[in-house]
């Protein structure tokens, strides 16, 4: 699992919509926690845990809500070590199925976005939600303020096949969803991410659930990536208020 979640394209190269209007540039940052850089000023920081070894986001920036850091339900961010709950976490070592394209697809709208779990795949809390802190930092003083928690549930599969299209092709790649539980049903929504080996996170796609069908098949704004191979760099954010890993990358 590590070696697909944290993978860089090659040096100088991004991942973009085909319209070029949004790109991934992934590259590990100087304290060893492996950042996922969007033109949209969105910033992901993955990192791998102690006691129990996850690998997910430790926390992340985006220009509207500023930085935020993840923890364990009822306590502070602190250093990966002591995280045992994140978003998209799963276990560095984990065993999954293989299942085939046609059971992906199954799984999802007719925008490619995520409708219902991919047959065969794996929750390591069978089914049951949990729970994590969701933090606003401080940029200069990094305080901590604990905005709310979050109910989540990962499934997470092996599909071989995909069709990425561009430079990527096809290729097998590690699924993970990530349900999450709003104040209302109308509020939950799923998160699709496909990640290759040597390329990292390669494709997300997000939709809202439907009250009236019991499907997630809403569309959310920017609900869908589809990335090919891109010459366009992309500035990096700078490393404010480093959590760090505990397990180099």
């Amino acid at each position: 699992m590590r070696n697909y979640m944290a993978q860089t394209p090659s040096s100088g190269y991004s991942l973009c919509q085909s319209d070029g209007l949004l790109c991934i540039r992934q590259y590990i940052n100087t304290y060893g926690e492996f950042e996922i850089d969007y033109t949209n000023s969105i910033n992901d920081y993955i990192a791998i845990t102690r006691p129990n070894s996850i690998i997910g986001v430790i926390r992340s920036y985006d220009h509207t809500d500023g930085l935020r850091c993840f923890s364990n339900a009822g306590a502070p961010c602190t250093a990966s070590p002591n995280s045992t709950q994140l978003p998209e976490s799963v276990p560095v070592a984990i065993t999954l199925d293989v299942v085939p394209l046609a059971s992906e697809l199954s799984a999802e709208n007719a925008d490619g976005t995520p409708k219902f779990p991919i047959p065969g795949a794996i929750s390591q809390t069978n089914g049951i939600y949990t729970q994590f802190g969701v933090h606003s930092m401080n940029m200069q003083t990094c305080a901590q303020t604990l905005e709310y928690e979050e109910s989540h549930l990962v499934y997470a599969t092996y599909v071989s096949g995909v069709q990425f299209g561009g430079d990527v092709g096809t290729q097998d790649a590690v699924v993970i969803d990530e349900y999450e539980l709003g104040s209302t049903a109308s509020q939950n929504h799923v998160e699709r991410y496909f990640y290759v080996h040597g390329y990292g996170r390669v494709r997300e796609a997000s939709s809202k659930y439907d009250v009236n069908t019991g499907y997630f098949d809403l569309p959310e704004s920017g609900n869908s990536i589809r990335n090919t191979i891109s010459a366009e760099d992309v500035a990096p954010y700078g490393n404010s208020c480093p959590q760090g890993s505990y397990l180099p990358m």
